[in-house]
């Protein structure tokens, strides 16, 4: 039977902890119970926004692979590659995702696959790792550049109620386009586009 596992980043600390995920009485509060080595229990607080839920399966390093670990596959020319880890509601499964290509099926991962990262600690490994494109915090001062809106494929029920469907201009794929963070406007872009035409318009 597949192991239930989750991890987490501490709140005391940004450590890694995997366990049980629970709820604490407190609501809003998320918690990881550990089993120690010693068979008592330790509860740690964690950053809900970090749960990644253990797929069952290890790397060709016998690496635990988790929801949010970004692989690639060693001496493999699949183009977008290195990927995260994802769970597809519409497979019931978790897949390699990646932009602007097929998902990758985990079938006998454990000989192909290999765990480098994870979105977390290491977001600048997914697809840039091969690109050119330098992705940095966009300041108020910053002019030009597209407003990204996530493809409704990729992103099938968002979290935020704020966003609105919508069609991007260019493919008109349904997106999701989204309030601007305090701050920015619209006019300080040249447009908006969704993720995929933004990137290709960036040369990716």
């Amino acid at each position: 039977m597949r192991e239930i596992l989750f991890r987490g980043k501490k709140l005391s600390d940004g450590a890694w902890v995997e366990g049980d995920l629970s709820r604490c009485v407190v609501v809003g509060e998320t918690h990881i119970r550990r089993i120690e080595d010693n068979l008592s229990t330790t509860t740690h607080r964690i950053d809900p926004e970090t749960v990644c839920q253990y797929t069952g399966l290890s790397d060709r390093n016998g690496k635990r692979i988790f929801e949010g670990d970004i692989m690639e596959i060693p001496g493999s020319n699949k183009k977008g590659l290195p990927a995260e880890v994802r769970y597809m509601e519409r497979d019931g499964g978790f897949r390699i995702e990646r932009i602007g290509y097929v998902p990758i099926i985990l079938n006998e991962v454990q000989y192909w696959g290999e765990v480098i990262g994870n979105i977390f600690d290491n977001p600048y490994l997914i697809e840039w790792k091969r690109s050119k494109l330098r992705i940095t915090p966009r300041k108020p001062t910053d002019r030009g550049g597209y407003l990204t809106m996530p493809l409704v494929s990729n992103v099938p029920r968002p979290s935020d109620k704020t966003w609105k469907k919508t069609i991007c201009p260019v493919c008109g794929k349904e997106c999701w386009d989204r309030p601007l963070p305090e701050g920015f406007i619209e006019e300080m872009f040249v447009g908006k586009r969704c993720t995929m035409c933004a990137l290709k318009a960036a040369g990716v």
